[in-house]
């Protein structure tokens, strides 16, 4: 079906194509000012279908796509289609980190955002070859960030690319004064952020003459982990008021130096956390700080500044948007008045303020406050739904006047058209109903590049009803590489449920509280930015849909933050002063005292938080409970490795409203509940305290198979692998095969380093700029950082990699996150759900995350470590995840172990025992009742009390982290330390015995050799055991293996060395019954030697042409014209050997069994088979096997057995003439009669 968007048009339909003016964010060649110069409600005719120049023709017909479903496929839980087997990408961990570089770069590359470029300044003319570089960055970039995120450069042997090398890499050349100016500088440390201009000497000067084809500025911010960034009173700024990421005096002072000197300034933002610069993005004058152009690169890894130098000659073109909005000025942002410290918020006399609760007395409490005032309205969508509001050229006026570059915002070198291919425009009668968008993008300037596609919808909103922003991204695509002149077709879907709105306090009315989607009709736009409209049309939901299933996971979706007083995310202060559609959007006010001080009964339940005992456990907790399954046991000997159970699902543990657990009868259940039988009570409760080693790293389990595994930081880098640039340079390049790429190599190198877990990627949100940790993560968009994160972790996933999706959440600042519990973090669940907890989700339930780490703050009221909301009641009941969830670092103050146990995180990061006060108490295991004992009252002297409730908790959390490790590379493909693998070979016979280890293969030393050699015996090959064994018995050896070009273990073969004699089809061992027979009834016995088969070769020829020859069993007979001995003609293998007819022959030698000491009653059968001779002409009989058949009594009984055959030399498919060499085995049977 087509679309003729001229008719609808025509017809006065509300389908309709958004028309814009030239745009700088597309168009470098037209207007040098940083803002998108047409507002988004400027709506064209539907004859202008809008590239950047508004010269498109919309006249072509649209298809018209059908729309689809989704169905509920629930969240798995790690790759179990893997089994446990996870292989490396690469040959070498040398090959791999290569590839890593060219990924980083890569990344880099696409990631790179070009801000500014004013009449065509980038990329450097061809005769733009000498540079000067100005900024104490310019020797020594950020590169990642501070505390567990900081990374290491130069690892591996694959050296850190600096600017310098970048620039030079690309052809240009780099005035060496000022480089080593700065690097002189910098090796002093006498400079706090920049130097003054009165450090430039004369002689500095001067050699600008020689390098003046561009200046090249870098400024450099760095966030850290425990530290937000300061918002006032800021070294080397005059007033008080600065803050960091503002220019500081001698940065100002700087940039007038370089441009009196320079006709062409380039600026590099080396920072995550965006700059406010509204003075480098003036048209540039004489008397002001413009710049020519601006390039943001965020944090540069080991190698991503390799991109920079491309990109300044244009080798790259860049293609990155920006993952947060730029504003003019931070301070005017609807976050800014409520986060950190909030000493950047004064009182009525001047002072600064603090974030600190107040009793009523009006003493301050050590408790922190942070309030989301603004709700979902924070970073664009504050912006873009208050210009909406104002309307028209009012809204736009003060759009332009607050904005520097909207959200998703980025210049190419070319120029892109756009028209739609493809739309949904069905009505939307179902929340699982899928929306699909396609956007024809042509290349239409004059160099390669690729374009970024944004969707954004618009809701029907009532003024006084739930909250809406204007603009709100849904998806994104990005295009392939496009040549001048070609097309691509990016094809972005949803769902339509995206588009809901969640109702948390039932604002419009209808009794329902949850996701809605409001009757009316809702507008679908392809924007180039958050502002920038250049596609749109309308779908309409005909009537209202309240949605309460999950589209993925099919759980019921109820409010978790917004009822339960134990849990509510709300305060009075907060919903006093949030902020407002309906009354018109503004920056909030900061809270106030009055604000902050609370009751005596609100600070009691915080002090009350601190310890917490077992006696303490309620019937009315949601986790009581009364009894555990009987078939429940710890320290059974089941012989289940954990191995065994990768790729193994089960149904979790639930407590029925009879208070008892309830455990799945599907057998993947039974299995694991067998495995956890195999612990022992200290082990599982250890998974869970950390207290074997510090968690979540894990102790070896023998029992279960499960070696040593280990946990490491960071985000942008896993400890020893690749510092890939920053989170937001990644979510910056809208390819989200970036993110998987990247996360896939994370595995890789994880692999190789020998690591299961990893710390990251990190994944809260851009709340403010100022957020100390803004370089872990992707985005100040919901949306926008949960497609990133669930494709980083599904690559992560594919390589066996635990990923601890962090902060698990609301961790959007660093100040006060872990004091006393954690600063209490109030928020309506709107917001939580529409924004913060959106990556989360996606990481969990399309990453497959197998691993969460929850954050340090609280959730209102409660701690977040400790929540049963967060970890049940979401995490599990709705989510229908089994991640793992490991507390974060240093949770000791306020987070109880024992609670932690019963509601909350699945393991603890660190060691309960170091814990002065909150340590788990472990209880005592009661084996006789199997149940865990613990303390009834305060008053109990030792643990009298059943506790099937801890027991429960224990175990079910235990479980979890056993099940990530098990879809895992801690499994190492089934190759457990001390796995042992068993042989069998054959006494005083040849062996060439593989090894049944599948692709494992082995390597012993020589003093295992040595056991070996004893036997006659030694290791070919890495897995086969040969040679001519010179006894029998046992051997055990102990071997390392080297497998799948990764996995390092021990493992120990035992050889068993038994007769070749095999009865009933068994080899046997010398003096041992070989088997029972029953006492006066016929039995049957079947001995052979099948080793020594007829047509078997045996070493130990003679040689001919030099070469050793092997001996084949073979009958002989001997002639009777000469005596002399020959094959038969069957086995002629030819034309100038001789044989003869066996039937004329004078004597034979033949192969066959003699036995003695037969016990009466037993008589000997011979069995015979025919066999193709040599010549492959004809068959003849042959001795195969002897049965001794009859009847005995009871007793024990012994039988000689001895095997003569006859052998002649063989090679190449010859048998040589010449009288046969008689050899025997000989032996003796016994067995039993009873």
């Amino acid at each position: 079906m087509k679309t003729n968007f001229k008719l609808l048009a025509l017809l006065g339909l509300t389908t309709m194509l958004i028309g814009c003016n030239s745009n700088p964010s597309t168009n470098p060649s037209t207007n040098p000012s940083p803002n998108p110069s047409t507002p988004s409600n400027n709506k064209g005719s539907s004859g202008n279908a809008g590239d950047s120049s508004g010269t498109s023709d919309s006249e072509h017909d649209v298809d018209s796509l059908e729309p689809g479903t989704v169905n509920p496929d629930g969240t798995s839980t790690g790759d179990k289609d893997a089994k446990g087997k996870f292989y490396s990408d690469y040959g070498s961990f040398a090959d791999e980190q290569k590839s890593a570089k060219e990924l980083a770069i890569d990344i880099a590359a696409e990631g790179d955002t070009l801000l500014k470029n004013a009449d065509n300044a980038l990329p450097l003319a061809s005769y733009e070859k000498k540079l000067t570089l100005f900024g104490m960055a310019s020797v020594n970039l950020v590169t990642a960030g501070g505390g567990s995120g900081a990374g290491k450069t130069g690892n591996n042997g694959i050296a850190y690319t600096g600017l310098v090398e970048s620039l030079e890499d690309a052809g240009l050349e780099v005035n060496p004064v000022t480089v080593n100016l700065y690097n002189t500088y910098h090796t002093l440390g006498t400079i706090n952020n920049e130097l003054p201009v009165s450090d430039y000497t004369p002689s500095t000067i001067a050699s600008y003459y020689g390098y003046s084809d561009a200046a090249v500025i870098t400024f450099s911010r760095q966030g850290t982990e425990n530290k937000d960034l300061a918002t006032n009173q800021v070294k080397d700024h005059a007033n008080p008021d600065d803050h960091v990421l503002q220019l500081d005096d001698n940065e100002v002072a700087l940039v007038h130096h370089v441009k009196e000197h320079f006709s062409k300034v380039i600026v590099v933002i080396n920072s995550s956390n965006i700059m406010q610069i509204p003075e480098l993005a003036e048209e540039k004058t004489d008397s002001n700080l413009g710049v020519d152009a601006i390039l943001w690169v965020g944090g540069v890894g080991n190698n991503g500044a390799e991109a920079i130098g491309r990109i300044l000659t244009g080798v790259v073109n860049p293609s990155g948007h920006t993952s947060d909005i730029w504003t003019k000025d931070f301070t005017k942002d609807p976050s800014f008045t409520n986060l950190g410290w909030q000493t950047q918020n004064k009182n009525a006399d001047g002072s600064r303020m603090n974030a600190f609760f107040y009793d009523e007395s009006g003493k301050m409490t050590n408790y922190a406050d942070l309030e989301y005032r603004e709700g979902i309205y924070n970073g664009y969508k504050f912006y873009e739904t208050a210009a909406t509001d104002m309307g028209g050229q009012t809204g736009e006026k003060w759009y332009q006047e607050q904005v520097l570059y909207p959200f998703g915002y980025g210049l190419s070198y070319t120029t892109f058209d756009w028209e739609w291919q493809g739309i949904t425009d069905a009505a939307i009668t179902k929340g699982n109903q899928t929306i699909e968008v396609q956007v024809k993008v042509t290349n239409t300037g004059n160099v390669a590049g690729k374009d970024v596609v944004q969707v954004y919808y618009s809701a029907p909103y009532t003024k006084g009803g739930i909250e809406k922003a204007s603009n709100n991204l849904v998806n994104f695509g990005k295009t392939k590489l496009l040549q001048p002149g070609e097309s691509d077709i990016v094809t972005i879907d949803f769902v339509a449920q995206d588009m809901a709105s969640y109702d948390w306090n039932d604002a419009n009315g209808n009794g329902f509280v949850g996701y809605e989607l409001e009757a009316g009709n809702y507008t679908i736009s392809a924007n180039r930015d958050s502002h920038t409209q250049v596609l749109s049309y309308t779908a309409a939901v005909p009537t209202a849909l309240e949605l309460s299933t999950d589209y993925k996971t099919g759980k019921e979706i109820t409010p978790i933050f917004s009822q339960d007083d134990d849990y509510n995310s709300t305060s009075e202060s907060l919903l006093s002063h949030s902020i407002s559609r309906a009354t018109g959007l503004k920056q909030p006010e900061p809270a106030s005292v009055a604000d902050r001080t609370l009751t005596a009964n609100q600070i009691a339940r915080l002090d009350d938080q601190d310890v917490y005992n077992h006696y303490e456990l309620s019937e009315a907790d949601p986790w009581y409970v009364n009894s555990v399954p009987s078939s429940w046991n710890q320290g059974e000997k089941n012989n289940i490795k954990l191995a065994e159970l990768s790729g193994v699902d089960y149904q979790d543990l639930k407590i029925d409203e009879n208070g008892e657990v309830v455990e799945g009868t599907d057998e993947g259940s039974q299995k694991w509940s067998k495995l956890m039988n195999e612990l022992t009570w200290k082990e599982m409760s250890d998974i869970v305290s950390g207290d074997a080693t510090s968690g979540p790293n894990m102790t070896k389990i023998d029992a279960i198979g499960m070696d040593a595994n280990n946990y490491a930081d960071g985000p942008v880098q896993i400890k020893g692998g690749t510092l890939f640039t920053s989170a937001p340079i990644l979510a910056a390049t809208f390819n989200v095969i970036l993110g998987q790429k990247m996360g896939r190599m994370v595995g890789n190198d994880a692999i190789w380093v020998g690591l299961s877990q990893w710390a990251g990627p990190a994944m809260n949100t851009h709340r403010s700029p100022f957020a100390g940790r803004n370089f872990e993560y992707y985005s100040q968009d919901g949306w926008h950082a949960a497609r990133f994160a669930a494709a980083v972790v599904k690559g992560a996933s594919s390589k066996g990699l635990i990923s601890y999706v962090k902060h698990f959440f609301l961790n959007d600042q660093e100040s006060y996150r872990a004091d006393y519990g954690g600063v209490c973090t109030f928020v309506t669940e709107q917001a939580m759900r529409e924004q913060y907890l959106k990556p989360f989700e996606w990481a969990l339930k399309y990453g497959n995350s197998m691993g969460v780490m929850s954050s340090f703050n609280r959730i209102g009221f409660a701690v977040t470590a400790e929540s049963y909301a967060v970890h049940q009641y979401l995490l599990r009941d709705e989510w229908d995840s089994k991640a793992d969830v490991c507390t974060d670092a240093w949770a000791k103050d306020y987070v109880p172990v024992n609670l932690m146990a019963y509601a909350g995180s699945d393991q603890l990061l660190g060691q309960s025992s170091t814990y002065s006060k909150n340590a788990m108490d472990h209880g005592t295991w009661n084996e006789t009742e199997k149940m865990v004992y613990t303390k009834a009252s305060v008053y109990s002297t030792a643990d009298d009390k059943k506790n099937p409730s801890f027991y429960f908790a224990v175990r079910r959390k235990a479980q979890r982290a056993l099940y990530a490790r098990a879809n895992s590379t801690t499994v190492k493909n089934g190759i457990s330390a001390g796995a042992v693998f068993s042989v069998d070979a054959e006494y005083n016979v040849n062996n060439s015995v593989s090894i049944a280890s599948g692709d494992i293969q082995f390597t012993i030393d020589d003093t295992e050799k040595g056991k070996l050699a004893e036997f006659g015996l030694s290791l070919v090959n890495g897995k086969v055991i040969s040679g001519k064994a010179t006894k029998e018995g046992t051997v055990t050896i102990s071997a390392k293996v080297n497998q799948d070009n990764w996995i390092s273990s021990t493992a120990n073969i035992t050889v068993n060395v038994k007769s070749a004699i095999h009865v009933d089809g068994n080899a046997m061992s010398t003096g041992k019954s070989a088997a029972t027979y029953e006492a006066n009834k016929p039995m049957s016995m079947k001995v052979q030697v099948p080793a020594l088969a007829y047509f078997t070769e045996v070493p130990g020829g003679a040689k001919f042409w030099g070469m050793s020859m092997n001996g084949l069993i073979v009958n002989a007979y001997q002639d009777p014209a000469d005596d002399s001995w020959h094959q038969r003609n069957e086995d002629k293998t030819a034309s100038d050997i001789i044989t003869i007819d066996a039937a004329t022959a004078k004597d034979s030698k033949i192969y066959d069994y003699k036995f003695s000491k037969i016990p009466a009653g037993l008589t000997a059968v011979k069995h015979e088979k025919s066999v193709m001779g040599k010549a492959n002409k004809s068959s003849y009989d042959v001795v195969d096997y002897y049965t001794l058949e009859g009847t005995l009594a009871s007793g024990t009984y012994t039988v000689d057995v001895d095997l003569t055959y006859y052998t002649n030399a063989y090679m190449s498919g010859w048998i040589f003439a010449g009288t046969p060499t008689e050899c025997h085995y000989t032996g003796t049977i016994t067995f039993t009669v009873a």
